[in-house]
């Protein structure tokens, strides 16, 4: 008999994804091409905080309303000299021909790259990145549905924004827990766990540690 294969007829491949936070103000990103596709990267990379040079022949009108001290653009001809300060490039272009010789370069100076055309002949996609007050993730869809992605990221943020209290005082207790080195991590799993979230989030965090431990040691716990 024949199996029933039909279940998989629309299976696709499933991506393997590995997520970096990178120091922004660190990181330098070249992208290759001036459309829409280009827009949205140079907003992107510019929001994060990082040093954006954007080379293209042409540019779309909405360039000119982009301001910033990290933004550099060339107007002219990509050249394999422009990967020599990059970190990242993106290639936000439909010439395949153009897409392959900037691919060579990239590989042979182990540069990571995206491309905009097709993310799978790419090194990655970017992901939405969802920031509150304390905390910030990326998110990706491990089939690339970019719609799904926009609707889920709304649900994720508000549920990162309900941690900000709760991260923000563990923060200030796990900094000043390192001057107490045999308690520290008694300390950590102590206060690291829904129970005591629950507690901050009422403003008794400092008045429950205080009943097992000394006043002077979760006084200075909390200092700021």
């Amino acid at each position: 008999m024949y199996k029933d294969s039909r279940e998989n007829i629309h299976r696709e491949e499933q991506l393997e994804y590995i997520m970096l936070s990178l120091l922004s103000n660190k990181i330098n990103v070249l992208i290759i091409g001036g459309g829409e596709a280009s827009l949205i990267k140079t907003k992107t990379f510019l929001n994060g905080g990082c040093n954006v040079t954007v080379v293209a022949k042409e540019f779309l009108e909405d360039f000119k309303n982009l301001q910033s001290n990290r933004l550099h653009i060339i107007k002219g001809e990509y050249d394999e000299s422009l990967l020599n300060d990059c970190h990242i490039v993106i290639l936000a272009i439909g010439d395949s021909e153009k897409i392959n010789e900037v691919k060579k370069h990239c590989d042979k100076r182990c540069k990571i790259y995206i491309n905009c055309k097709d993310y799978k002949d790419g090194m990655g996609a970017v992901p939405i990145n969802i920031k509150s007050e304390e905390a910030i993730i990326g998110i990706n869809t491990l089939k690339g549905n970019p719609k799904a992605l926009k609707m889920m990221s709304n649900d994720f943020k508000d549920k990162l924004k309900s941690y900000d209290k709760f991260i923000k005082t563990t923060s200030i207790i796990r900094n000043n827990a390192k001057k107490f080195k045999d308690k520290k991590k008694e300390i950590l799993n102590f206060i690291v766990c829904n129970d005591f979230k629950d507690v901050i989030e009422k403003g008794m965090g400092k008045t429950l540690l205080k009943l097992f431990y000394e006043d002077e040691l979760v006084d200075e716990l909390f200092k700021d």
